[in-house]
């Protein structure tokens, strides 16, 4: 699958397809009230708390 970018307000800032897809996944979790802004939140931050245990 190929990266792809796409310019925002500032040229040095890009957003990959992956980025875009979680975004999208995220919005759609907490609009139908599956999870909350916190949840997801809170699972963001384990998630990263275990990435860096395992660098």
């Amino acid at each position: 699958m190929k990266d792809v970018t796409c310019e925002l307000k500032k040229p040095d800032i890009m957003i990959s397809e992956h980025e875009i897809k979680i975004n999208v996944l995220t919005s759609l979790l907490i609009d139908k009230g599956i999870i909350t802004e916190d949840e997801f939140n809170d699972a963001i931050k384990l998630l990263l708390e275990q990435v860096g245990r395992n660098l």
